[in-house]
């Protein structure tokens, strides 16, 4: 039985050369898509200093009480003249929030509220004159975003405000990894529709597939779900072929991988001449979980496979901790960094096993704490309704009591923003 650790070093290894293919999107189809490459910005944002009030532009530095208003500019206008020059006083230029602020003489903008108008001229009070500096009210050129800075890095799942970033750059078209294609097949005999109104005796509703396709529609993944195998090892390798010929990345199966007398998929894999790097997992739930390669394609492509345990909550973990490492490596995204919470309550678990437990993870006095719930069986789907997070537990400590810092992970995939 292999460690964790290992199993995701097998996983990461089986990632390298594997990068998805890149395409180039018009930025509007783009999200949930992954960056394939560093954006760059080339040009100023905002494209010019301009008012972020509206008010009045003065020049601060010559402290003027009164000053005579000589122009007025609104936004998407310019001011063409010089109106600096007004007799022998001081000049403003109303100007509205967004307008440019013109380059000579005006350096700071005062807010409407801020004065007392009289006609053409206005009256700034002394109390708001000698809190205001160059610059103030007033949005730099450059000031977001410059020429050569990196607007959104490679790697990086695109959300609407990766989108708005971009589109304040002019971006028209962004290169981004293709959507790793994947199958799903269920096992058993037992299972059958979850919209099956009643069950017969020793039914059970077929939960996870609808989970898994759910889950990998979130992180962007293009998913086919090929229904179920009864216990037919013949039945299973043909639909394990056909999803090959259709040209699947990744393909998950569920169930049938313990050791009973039905668990056929680890001997139907190898009889294919599938190669299985990992069976057995020292991890609770999901410790049957089995990692393989499957046969090359003619078109020299090769999936891999991830066969999970037929309980909800160990084909959850089997998604979270298993396959979504190899996404994130094959769309080129960094690992995830992990969190730590205080723990809230004691709990035991075996010293070899890497525990993945349903959680909540609240703040409480300033601290980040972490409460394992009721109901960490692994057929026990209910208690995921109260969580947020998961806690993981490592191996090498049997017993944790409470306020001892553990390591946490969001609920949902780390994939999705």
């Amino acid at each position: 039985m292999i460690r964790y650790p290992d199993a995701l070093k097998i996983i990461s290894d089986a990632a390298i050369g594997r990068l998805l293919q890149i395409e180039s999107l018009p930025l509007e189809k783009c999200l949930g898509r992954v960056s394939a490459v560093d954006v760059i910005s080339q040009c100023y944002v905002p494209a010019f200093d301009n008012s972020a009030m509206d008010g009045f532009a003065i020049n601060c530095e010559s402290k003027p009480s009164r000053a005579v208003v000589a122009g007025y500019i609104a936004a998407g206008e310019n001011i063409n003249h010089d109106p600096a020059i007004a007799g022998n006083q001081p000049v403003a230029v109303k100007i509205m929030t967004g307008a440019p602020v013109p380059e000579f003489y005006f350096n700071s903008v005062i807010k409407v509220e801020d004065v007392l108008i009289e006609g053409d001229t206005i009256i700034i009070p002394d109390n708001i004159l000698n809190k205001t500096g160059v610059g103030d009210n007033i949005r730099r050129k450059g000031e977001d975003f410059k020429p050569g800075q990196i607007v959104v890095r490679a790697g990086t799942r695109l959300g609407a405000h990766h989108i708005m970033a971009l589109a304040s750059v002019g971006v028209a078209e962004v290169a981004v990894r293709q959507p790793p294609r994947v199958g799903v097949l269920s096992t058993g005999k037992e299972i059958v529709p979850h919209d099956v109104p009643e069950l017969e005796p020793g039914m059970v509703r077929n939960s996870t597939a609808p989970f898994i396709m759910a889950a990998l529609s979130e992180i962007g993944a293009e998913a086919r779900y090929y229904g179920v195998v009864e216990d037919d090892p013949e039945q299973f390798k043909e639909i394990m072929f056909r999803m090959m010929d259709d040209g699947a990345d990744i393909i998950i199966t569920t169930g049938a991988v313990s050791m009973g007398d039905h668990d056929f998929v680890a001997d139907s894999l190898r009889s294919i001449d599938a190669t299985v790097l990992f069976h057995k997992c020292a991890i609770r739930p999901g410790k049957p979980i089995l990692f393989a390669l499957a046969p090359k394609r003619d078109d020299g492509g090769q999936a891999v496979v991830f066969s999970m345990p037929g309980n909800p909550v160990s084909t959850a973990v089997g998604l979270r901790f298993f396959l979504e490492p190899y996404i994130r490596s094959v769309l080129g995204c960094e690992d995830e960094v992990p969190t730590n919470a205080f723990l809230k309550n004691n709990v035991k678990k075996p010293d070899w096993l890497r525990a993945f437990y349903k959680a909540r993870l609240a703040m409480k006095d300033g601290s980040v704490v972490v409460d394992i719930l009721p109901g960490q069986a692994s057929f026990m789907i209910s208690p995921m309704l109260d969580s947020n997070a998961w806690v993981v537990l490592k191996e090498d400590c049997g017993e944790f009591p409470p306020g001892v810092l553990v390591e946490v992970a969001p609920l949902r995939s780390g994939l999705y923003d």
